[in-house]
């Protein structure tokens, strides 16, 4: 369930169930008029921020293809431009899927990524020019070109003991990549980019 409430009182405007799934998930992503949930097994749906009409509702995984992470969906997902960005986690459709943030239609799907997702949220990075959409996945970190989903470069960075929690990856100003690898008691990694290829 989320709540929306008045800037100026404490007072609630109005609830929306959103998703079965236990306890906090992620932060709804808010553009505009628009605020866009991820539910912890999947359902995508668009909501006006002013009443909570739904506006479109997307199952990622009966649609999309994902697959549900043990512990459930855990993703704020990522406005860029008309382009909504998701991670269904496709092991045959696709890790990464674009939609049309005002319909829902799919745009595309990473065909050339298919990892499983995990408890992060995508990014926007651009660094000597090149946007590209980085996240972390169950194999490592991934970056995508948000244009087509096309692989950018990847890190392979598995868990070990079948820990996998891995959270959103912070990018730097100077343009090195930040992933935490925790539960697995690993440190976190710290990717360069040289001569077009994290090191």
């Amino acid at each position: 369930t989320y709540t929306v409430y008045k800037s100026s009182a404490a007072s609630d405007v109005y609830k929306r169930q959103h998703s079965p799934y236990p306890g906090a998930r992620a932060t709804p992503t808010i553009d505009g008029d628009m605020i866009y949930l991820l539910g912890g097994l999947g359902r995508l749906t668009a909501y006006r921020t002013s009443n909570g009409e739904p506006i479109w509702s997307v199952d990622v995984v009966g649609e999309l293809g994902g697959r549900v992470p043990p512990w459930g969906y855990a993703e704020s997902v990522l406005i860029d431009g008309d382009k909504l960005i998701c991670t269904p986690g496709g092991e045959k459709t696709g890790t990464f899927a674009a939609l049309n943030k005002k319909t829902g239609r799919l745009l595309w799907s990473s065909t050339d990524v298919t990892e499983r997702a995990e408890y992060a949220s995508p990014i926007l990075v651009e660094y000597n020019n090149v946007r590209q959409i980085v996240t972390m996945t169950r194999g490592g970190l991934v970056a995508v070109s948000p244009e087509n989903g096309k692989l950018i470069w990847r890190y392979n960075h598995q868990g070990i003991e079948n820990h996998h929690v891995k959270p959103t990856s912070v990018c730097s100003p100077g343009g090195r990549s930040l992933a935490g690898f925790r539960r697995d008691r690993q440190p976190a990694s710290q990717l360069r980019r040289r001569a077009g290829a994290p090191t």
